[in-house]
């Protein structure tokens, strides 16, 4: 019952990069690039221990020393330094990396180098659009308090389903 939701092409397995996987629930983890290279390719590599009723829900490429914003599906986001996560191997479960998702889970995260701003494209369920710009989000540690990207009211709901850094030549 697995599924791929992301894709990425390597060519060469550099020392210093480093792949960030969080789950659904807001398991996070930080991983060498390098403990993915293939010793058999009859056996696939794990690349990290669910927890019961966990899913991946993204996948990013860090420098080692990038800033993460993680956003989730009840509007919530947090943004910290890749440092604050101890790397750890392939077959681990990871940490917590938001508090207070309650009903919600994680739709994205993405990876920012040192004072590099962007804008960000959101979508709920209900169709709407908003596009902020990440200097709007503080950067805390990384169980701090976060940052309420838009607020979803109790009679009407809205469900991020979509997140994504826009192209700097795009806005």
């Amino acid at each position: 019952n697995e599924k791929i939701i992301k894709t990425i092409g390597v060519e060469e397995f550099i020392d210093n990069v480093y792949i960030i996987t969080v789950s659904k629930r807001g398991q996070i983890k930080r991983t060498l690039l390098k403990e993915f290279v293939a010793q058999r390719y009859s056996k696939p590599i794990c690349t990290m221990k669910m927890l019961k009723n966990h899913e991946l829900a993204d996948v990013i490429f860090t420098s080692g020393n990038s800033d993460l914003l993680i956003i989730s599906s009840n509007g919530l986001a947090t943004f910290f330094n890749e440092n604050e996560l101890t790397p750890l191997g392939n077959k681990t479960a990871g940490v917590k990396s938001l508090n207070n998702i309650k009903d919600g889970h994680i739709v994205s995260i993405h990876a920012f180098e040192q004072d590099e701003k962007a804008k960000l494209l959101l979508l709920t369920d209900k169709g709407n659009l908003r596009i902020f710009d990440s200097s709007n989000v503080n950067k805390t540690e990384r169980l701090g308090k976060a940052t309420v990207l838009f607020k979803t009211f109790k009679y009407d709901p809205h469900t991020l389903i979509y997140a994504k850094k826009l192209d700097k030549d795009v806005v």
